[in-house]
């Protein structure tokens, strides 16, 4: 499954980079998030999610590593709860916009074990809505 999207960020690249560049900045801004602990590039956590019919608490590893300095980060993250697993790789890269602001684009792969690989297209919409959220928080951290 691809996901993929771009919103525009109200603060320039390098604001937006400065908060890619060190996890402990944005983990608070994952949705639903229980607990969550940073270290370097590197967060774990647990996240609560309901996705269609499948519901629970998920645990989750991931990683950013900037790739070019304030223009790519990649990204991987892994998450499961009871025999379901999420699996996503992508990157983030990041472009100067109109009146100082920043076009932010992402663009991931994901792959699904468990029940919930049946549920493709439901997490393809629900994935987008919780990076809006994410991406909108950190925009207001920023915005501070």
């Amino acid at each position: 499954m691809i996901i993929k999207n771009s919103l525009i960020v109200n603060a320039n690249r390098g604001k937006v980079a400065s908060i890619l560049k060190d996890v402990r900045n944005f983990s608070d801004c994952i949705p639903n998030v229980i607990s969550s602990r940073t270290e370097g590039s590197k967060f774990s956590g647990k996240v609560r999610f309901k996705i269609g019919s499948v519901s629970g608490t998920f645990d989750v590893d991931g990683e950013i590593l900037e790739k070019e300095p304030e223009r790519a980060y990649d990204f991987y993250i892994k998450s499961g709860t009871s025999g379901n697993i999420i699996e996503t790789k992508g990157t983030i890269t990041l472009s100067d916009a109109d009146n100082g602001k920043t076009l932010l684009e992402y663009h991931a792969e994901a792959k699904l074990g468990g029940m919930i690989a049946a549920l493709g297209k439901i997490i393809e919409s629900t994935s987008n809505d919780l990076i809006k959220q994410m991406f909108s928080c950190i925009e207001q951290k920023i915005s501070k």
